[in-house]
């Protein structure tokens, strides 16, 4: 009896074992008909045979992306704490930490910055974003959270940054027009003064006479 009880306990947790493996076959087949392709194949003039293995590729090529994406917000963060774990220490000990790891400056400083604008947008579109339009952001002063996401967004970031660019100079021209201005004023308001004191004297020595 007691060899048949264990018998029978192997055979239902086998049993179980199978058919939780047959649910994530079933998963995995329903991920796999809920993907549809990005890509428009007719339009390519792709060989219609080819098209169900390339499919699967596109799916497998975005799953990547989104893994990598995950990863560089993993290592935005882990350098991140690391360059504050190490920024009382002497001059140089982050650099020489993470090139003992194998990582660049360059690369280092780039996931940096792309961490620091994830935080403050809470979008992983910044991982979508070229290096070089990157650092054309980080090259904006004052831009508003706003302005970012609408860079983020755009279908051609590099266009709205350089609209951006364009419109600072006639905001700084603005700024000096405005202080010339008030400086103007000033003088005016100044000089007023001034006429009034010796109008205030010119009657008193004609008091006087």
């Amino acid at each position: 009896m007691k060899k048949n009880k264990i018998s029978n306990s192997i055979l239902n947790r086998m049993k179980d074992k199978v058919s939780e493996i047959s649910h994530l076959k079933e998963q995995e087949g329903e991920i796999k008909e809920q993907y549809i392709s990005k890509i428009d194949y007719k339009e390519l003039e792709i060989d219609e045979t080819l098209v169900d293995d390339l499919i699967l590729w596109e799916e497998r090529a975005l799953i990547s992306i989104k893994s990598i994406k995950k990863n560089l917000i993993d290592l935005g963060r882990v350098f991140k704490n690391a360059n504050e774990l190490l920024a009382n220490q002497k001059n140089g000990t982050f650099r020489l930490w993470y090139e003992k790891l194998g990582f660049k400056k360059d690369f280092v400083y780039m996931c940096l910055k792309r961490y620091g604008f994830y935080m403050e947008l809470e979008d992983k579109k910044i991982y979508e974003i070229p290096d070089k339009t990157i650092k054309e952001i980080s090259k904006l002063k004052d831009i508003s959270k706003e302005k970012l996401r609408e860079i983020i967004n755009a279908e051609k970031p590099t266009e709205v940054i350089k609209e951006i660019n364009s419109v600072k100079p006639n905001l700084f021209l603005e700024k000096v027009k405005e202080k010339e201005i008030d400086e103007i004023i000033l003088q005016i308001e100044n000089h007023y003064r001034e006429i009034k004191a010796l109008k205030l004297k010119l009657k008193r020595l004609k008091e006087e006479i």
